[in-house]
């Protein structure tokens, strides 16, 4: 059957062309660079231009992933802070409809207490591994609960709440996994929060776990935070197009985690190589556990902060008990263990580097066919 394309009439495809160019300009003019130009980690307040600005990045991020191709920027960060008001929030929330419904990334979500709206671009290969081992553990444990207990827990990742008390009352804001309760003729509750930190300060993860202890009266948050250093840079940054292309780097659709290498093999969460380049530098991560203060209700730290890259531990279990995450007395379950280990939780950040590792390199390639190709609306990207 002979292909059918659709005519277009010139007063609409210029019509279009122009809406199209006007967004591009929004996000790549000289007073707006290419991407979000606020640097990991920091904060300021924003110009209406700024606030029209990530309306438009955001919503051509979700388009672009609904259509399946390149996005028209590309975000300086993964993770970035942003101070502003909760009206300038709700404005640009609302502008992404149901964008912000059908996917998860890009994430938007708000802080009230300390007015800062986080804008997590992309997950990073750390970071889903990590998250997703605690679901699946905890479906194991939960086949040991009695039915009538087991009915009123379950367990849920990536998922935005709001409801906070409070200053934090008009937050807005998503945790890796999330722990729901539900007793016979109660409410719905969330009582506790994952969060895994990767291209986030440590003192900003703290806002965090303030925001669902003392905003949302989570009875524990366990956060998980991992850093590369030194911090990463392309190692293709200071090539020409030529050169990259001499490299023999495989094709967009070739690359897989097979392709991933250690430089040193003795070093376990050492640099990460494709075809001889650095693609994801050493790592070390820790855990902390967070619960309410029993006086206060201001969120404290519980027990020493435990460093699992490097331990000898393969077999021991993280001190997690069903009483902490949710209000079951022992008899009911409570001193039930998450089967969680932390040579587990090393192997998934092996998994998680490997897959950062390819996620890079084939961001790089995008771009510099974005470059060299023209790549455009229709290119589909997966």
């Amino acid at each position: 059957m002979p292909s059918v394309r659709k005519f277009t009439p010139p007063e609409d495809h210029q019509r279009s062309t122009l809406e199209k160019k006007k967004r591009l300009s929004l996000i790549s003019s000289p007073t707006a660079a290419t991407g979000p130009p606020t640097p990991p980690g920091s904060s300021r307040t924003l110009s209406p231009m700024d606030v029209r600005r990530y309306e438009v990045m955001l919503q051509e991020s979700f388009r672009a992933r609904k259509e399946r191709r390149a996005w028209n920027f590309t975000p300086t960060c993964q993770v970035e802070r942003i101070q502003m008001s909760p009206n300038d929030f709700w404005k640009i929330y609302e502008a992404l409809g149901a964008g912000e419904v059908d996917y998860r990334w890009p994430s938007i979500s708000f802080n009230s207490h300390t007015s800062t709206a986080i804008i997590e671009w992309m997950p990073s290969g750390a970071h889903e591994p990590l998250a997703s081992t605690f679901i699946e553990k905890f479906g194991v444990a939960k086949e040991l609960l009695s039915p009538a207990i087991a009915r009123q827990v379950k367990v849920v990742g990536g998922q935005k709440v709001g409801g906070f008390r409070g200053s934090y009352q008009f937050s807005k804001k998503e945790a890796d996994v999330l722990f729901k309760y539900h007793p016979p003729n109660g409410p719905i509750s969330y009582t506790c929060a994952i969060e895994v930190g990767f291209a986030e300060r440590y003192e900003d993860l703290v806002e965090d776990i303030k925001l669902w202890v003392e905003g949302g009266q989570m009875r524990t948050v366990i956060l998980i935070k991992v850093d590369e250093a030194p911090l990463y840079r392309s190692p293709t940054r200071a090539l020409e197009d030529d050169e990259i292309e001499a490299l023999g780097l495989p094709a967009i659709p070739d690359l897989d985690t097979s392709m991933v290498a250690l430089e040193n093999q003795t070093d376990r969460f050492g640099p990460l190589q494709i075809r001889g380049l650095t693609w994801v530098n050493k790592m070390y991560a820790f855990l902390e556990i967070w619960k309410p203060d029993g006086t206060t209700g201001e969120a404290r730290q519980q027990g020493d902060r435990k460093y699992f890259v490097d331990a000898d531990d393969e077999i021991a279990e993280l001190d997690i008990k069903f009483s902490d995450l949710y209000p079951i007395d022992d008899v009911d379950g409570g001193n039930q263990r998450l089967p969680v280990t932390w040579e587990r939780l090393r192997i998934d950040l092996e998994e998680g580097r490997e897959e950062l590792a390819v996620a890079r390199c084939r961001e790089m390639l995008i771009e510099l066919k974005k470059r060299t190709d023209a790549i455009d609306d229709h290119d589909y990207i997966d």
